[in-house]
């Protein structure tokens, strides 16, 4: 009786410690089991222990379903803080579209963190550029722009500048895609989230940058006289540009996860291909004899090369871009997306085990 009596205020004790134990979410639960009384009269040792088994049984039943309905319920009686959106993560890039901001706003801040003068340095980097080109194949080597079709724009300048807005946004997305992806390689450790998140986040981050340029080059055409209805067609040769690089964006993370070389190497083949496309010099430099056709093709219709003069076409030479020009460039960048898109879904859960 003796000992029957001893472990039953024992298990007394341990009941009302657990009585007072904080439950997931800091909320009460209703369902708790309370310590039941206990007659010695009528229980036997044994059923003793069983009925203490069975308490424990439930009352660990009941506290897991505190725990899981705790969170819903402190958000619905306002206890609780809103939940951050960098968490809610969902396995649908549709549904993701808050994910996609927020890596976008993160890319944005880290980009001129610390910085005093913020984006201005994104207007700095390409006007720089141009200065130095103009220059160069300009004055130095005496380079001519194809006169307008209104005449008011025939500058070495604004043709150099109009082409280096599309190249840009290119090539950033092509080498920010590789950087983005490691940027959350811990993070993709933890949590399921769809990974091409970030990189669509990073590229809307560009985006901006490179819509910023544009509003530069839209009021250097309006000082200039040099602007027409035909600029509707710019922001499609930008968009095909973006997505375009996204596709080889996703194709060079996944690699880039397992070898780092892949970023050095794609480094060093965008270098190569800036002179691959007529951004420096004109196309009517193809034209003479000593150049096989085959060069004068791979430079007319390649990719980069069609989204620019096709962004030519609409905001220097105001003139509406040439249907198979469009046509060839919108089959490059469906086909090149959708590649680069399937093969990073693919391979989006082998990298996720990547150090």
């Amino acid at each position: 009786r003796a000992l029957r009596v001893e472990r039953h205020q024992q298990h007394t004790q341990e009941n009302r410690a657990d009585d007072h134990r904080p439950h997931h979410g800091s909320l009460p639960c209703a369902g708790e089991i309370k310590s039941l009384p206990f007659d010695e009269e009528q229980w036997s040792v044994g059923e003793h222990y069983q009925r203490e088994d069975g308490n424990r049984v439930a009352k660990r039943a009941r506290e897991h379903v505190c725990i899981v309905a705790a969170g819903p319920l402190a958000r619905i009686a306002g206890r609780t803080s809103a939940p951050n959106p960098m968490l809610t993560l969902s396995p649908s890039v549709r549904k993701s579209a808050t994910l996609i901001y927020h890596f976008a706003e993160r890319e944005s801040k880290a980009r001129y963190k610390r910085s005093i003068f913020g984006w201005f340095w994104s207007f700095m980097n390409p006007l720089t550029t141009v200065i130095v080109y103009s220059f160069v194949f300009g004055v130095v080597y005496g380079a001519k722009a194809p006169i307008t079709d209104n005449g008011n724009a025939q500058n070495f300048g604004l043709y150099l500048f109009t082409g280096l807005v599309v190249w840009s946004l290119f090539t950033g997305v092509v080498n920010g895609s590789m950087g983005w992806l490691s940027g959350v390689s811990d993070l993709r450790k933890k949590i399921y989230f769809p990974t091409e998140t970030a990189l669509l986040g990073g590229a809307a981050a560009n985006a901006v940058q490179t819509s910023l340029e544009v509003v530069v080059l839209v009021a250097i055409m309006i000082i200039a006289a040099n602007l027409s209805w035909t600029l509707i067609f710019l922001p499609f040769a930008i968009l095909m540009a973006l997505f375009f690089g996204l596709g080889l964006g996703f194709i060079a993370a996944v690699y880039n996860a397992r070898y780092r070389d892949i970023q050095y190497l794609v480094g060093i083949l965008l270098n190569v291909a800036f002179f691959a496309v007529p951004i420096v010099y004109t196309p009517d430099l193809l034209d003479r004899d000593d150049i096989p056709d085959v060069v004068r093709i791979l430079v007319e219709w390649n990719p980069p090369a069609l989204f620019i003069e096709i962004a030519r076409d609409s905001m220097y030479f105001l003139e509406v871009p040439a249907w198979n020009r469009m046509l060839a460039a919108l089959a490059w960048t469906v086909g090149t997306f959708a590649l680069g898109w399937w093969y990073f879904r693919d391979q989006s859960m082998a990298i996720s085990e990547e150090p």
